[in-house]
């Protein structure tokens, strides 16, 4: 039992983590949401590196979680792909009360997130729009057509020419 508990403390510290870090990438996509509207690219870009190094970081935490998982599948006699968090929780009893709580608040940071991430995408969508209007607007013939291979979808124009 002494494992299992051991198992379980680590669960609870990774649970921790996860949870901090959905925190760090929500501190994240509310400031770029702010500089996206009205930042300077220098900024846009400051923030996309701190959500590149949060993303690459949650790689090593699951696959520590991925190791704790099958160490606790193990204890507890089940295949791997059987154990959740909820599970585990579960099967803990008593011992797995505060894990549990833990839970629900990772679930929460991570849908809050989710819905963050797709407010920023549909900024980033209807900018890039008004951006190709007022370019094809820009670089149009008298005939209205642009016929003007620059402000094709997903062409980036250098202003500074």
């Amino acid at each position: 039992m002494k494992n299992a508990q051991s198992l379980l403390n680590r669960l609870e510290a990774q649970v921790r983590e996860d949870l901090d870090a959905q925190r760090r990438v929500q501190s994240i996509l509310d400031a770029l949401l702010g500089v996206v509207r009205s930042g300077s690219p220098a900024e846009i870009t400051a923030h996309f590196g701190g959500l590149k190094r949060e993303i690459e970081s949650g790689s090593e935490r699951a696959a520590r979680r991925t190791a704790l998982f099958q160490a606790l599948a193990v204890q507890l006699g089940v295949p791997a792909s059987m154990v959740t968090l909820s599970s585990i929780a579960e099967r803990a009893g008593p011992a797995g009360e505060h894990l549990c709580e833990l839970r629900v608040e990772l679930r929460a940071a991570a849908a809050l997130v989710v819905r963050t991430h797709r407010k920023l995408a549909a900024t980033l969508r209807c900018q890039r729009r008004i951006m190709n209007d007022a370019l094809a607007i820009l670089l149009s013939d008298k005939s209205g057509e642009s016929g003007n291979p620059l402000i094709e979808e997903g062409t980036l124009v250098d202003a500074s020419v």
